[in-house]
């Protein structure tokens, strides 16, 4: 499937849309944003620091979180430990923050977009980073040679390390910024929501790339990390002058229409986790209950994502552009019903739907007026949406 950001690109009515601009933001910049709601929450972080070096910060005011993130294609394998510990890996970077604050309340995550490798190695390190191999403490021991920290520090790094695998990938980091955003300020539009994603973004991107006062602008990433990790630690003043790139609670509800209401904070960690407030979604169930593989699922989950952007962007346009996507809604909905009915008798009806939809040419001549560019994939994934309305089983009525 072709990447969801090109997909977003080439849905947009022109380049200066809401969802091409969105789009455009890196992951590492969307899980970023995603730790800065969490500054809402009660037990959530005091402050978030969007680093230069590729990194984030969690300060939770008695002990303090260093996240390195790492992206990956779909296409690519699963995460070995080996690459993990091998030099870009991430943990590199990790062992490179230990080095300045080992002697704090601290502890230093890898996330990883996708999953681990199941093998042996592997799956002891990310369940346990202190059951690593030998082999993989000699690449850990390596990279703390590299850091300047004595070996005999091993055990302290193994043990406040932890690998975090299968975090969201693009399409669905995508989805759960705009969720959590409807969650927290209900009242605005489709266009609004946008608006406020795109300039939150823009926020998380400035204060990724602000640079610490005191460095050249020619200082290595090691100067930038050790003098900025320095002030958040207050381990040579205090950090107010690198505020720019600090995320708060404060800072974020300047731009909230109102103060969000409590029970959509307590909707906000599932969201984030990819889940509904009533543990999955309507269209996973709808799909899981007519027999859809793991994969159909997952599919399905990555068009809706890719779509419900650009549906907002019409739900929020001219009324012309309402009507016509209801209408092209109602066309869809009617193709796929009349699809289903091919396999009235099909045991796990959903799995041959989802192949005569996706393969099958004839859904696209139904978008009349372009609205998704006759895309098919991107049609398939409005009728998610439509699904996840409950106006579509899966299955013929």
């Amino acid at each position: 499937m072709v990447a969801v950001s090109a997909n977003l690109q080439s849905l947009a009515v022109s380049d200066d849309s809401g969802a091409a601009t969105f789009a455009r933001y890196r992951y590492q910049a969307k899980i970023t944003f995603l730790h800065w709601l969490r500054t809402l929450l009660v037990n959530g972080p005091k402050v978030v620091y969007a680093e230069h070096v590729e990194d984030l910060v969690l300060d939770f005011g008695d002990r303090h979180e260093f996240i390195q993130v790492k992206s990956r294609s779909s296409a690519r394998p699963l995460w070995r430990a080996s690459e993990m510990c091998d030099e870009g890996g991430g943990i590199d970077s990790l062992v490179r923050a230990y080095a300045v604050a080992k002697d704090t309340n601290c502890s230093f995550e890898l996330y990883l977009e996708g999953g681990a490798s199941p093998s042996m190695d592997t799956k002891a390190f990310v369940d346990d980073c202190t059951q690593a191999s030998d082999n993989l403490k000699k690449k850990v021991k390596a990279r703390l040679k590299e850091a300047a920290v004595p070996l005999s520090h091993l055990d302290d790094v193994l043990g406040r390390l932890h690998i975090r695998p299968n975090q969201p990938d693009q399409s669905a980091v995508d989805s759960q910024c705009i969720e959590s955003i409807v969650r927290l300020a209900p009242g605005l539009t489709g266009h609004d929501i946008l608006e406020l994603a795109d300039r939150l973004l823009q926020i998380v991107e400035d204060a990724q790339e602000a640079r610490h006062p005191d460095l050249a602008s020619d200082a290595s990433p090691q100067d930038f990390l050790r003098a900025h990790l320095n002030r958040i630690l207050r381990l040579d003043g205090d950090a107010s002058d690198i505020a720019n790139k600090a995320l708060t609670a404060e800072r974020l509800t300047e731009f909230l229409p109102a103060a969000p209401e409590p029970e959509n904070l307590l909707l906000l960690p599932r969201l984030m986790n990819g889940s509904a407030a009533s543990g999955s979604s309507a269209l996973e169930r709808k799909l899981e209950s007519a027999g859809a593989t793991e994969m159909v699922v997952e599919r399905a989950k990555d068009l809706r994502a890719m779509s419900e952007v650009r549906r907002i962007e019409l739900q929020s346009g001219a009324d012309h552009l309402v009507d016509r996507l209801e209408d092209l809604q109602n066309r869809v909905l009617t193709h796929a019903e009349a699809v289903a009915l091919r396999f009235i008798d099909a045991q796990a009806p959903a799995n041959s739907i989802w192949d005569a939809l996706v393969t099958s040419a004839g859904l696209e001549d139904n978008d009349h007026f372009d609205l998704f560019q006759r895309d098919r994939q991107a049609l398939v994934g409005l009728l998610c949406c439509v699904s996840d309305e409950c106006r579509f089983g899966w299955v013929a009525s």
